[in-house]
């Protein structure tokens, strides 16, 4: 008997941090978790490297070019019956260039890009990053996480 080989979706998450604040967006009109907060994040294309998803990302999201960055935490999540469930890569962005801002792209699926104290996050804030957040805080480098339906 063969068994299904098992499909996963991958996506990289950008921490960015300045003076003891994170920067995170408010999600429109995507079709998931829409006006909730959350890090600049993205799928990783075919060919990418989390590493270079995660620039191109940010880029992206945010206008801001990582000149340097690092992982800090695996998360492997899924909702209950799920067939597809995701890999989530967390990279700290240790250097970057510029003044984070809304490219034009992503107006209709960026509401706000806003600095919060890493200390008192939004309370409407994706689950699973607040999570992944309070990990990285406690040094876990790896999660399983079962989402709620």
């Amino acid at each position: 008997m063969s068994a299904k080989r098992l499909l996963v979706k991958v996506a990289v998450f950008s921490i960015i941090e300045k003076d003891e604040m994170i920067l995170l967006l408010l999600r429109q009109n995507t079709g998931y978790m829409d006006d909730y907060w959350t890090l600049p994040s993205g799928h990783i294309e075919e060919g990418e490297f989390p590493s270079e998803a995660v620039k191109r990302e940010t880029k992206e999201e945010t206008g801001l070019t990582i000149l340097k960055s690092r992982e800090v935490h695996h998360m492997y999540r899924r909702k209950p019956g799920e067939h597809h469930p995701y890999e989530d890569h967390y990279f700290i962005v240790e250097n970057f260039l510029g003044d984070p801002f809304i490219p034009e792209d992503e107006l209709g699926k960026c509401a706000e890009l806003k600095w919060f104290p890493k200390k008192s996050l939004p309370e409407k804030m994706i689950p699973c990053v607040k999570k992944a957040l309070a990990h990285i805080t406690h040094g876990l480098a790896f999660s399983e996480v079962i989402e709620p339906t």
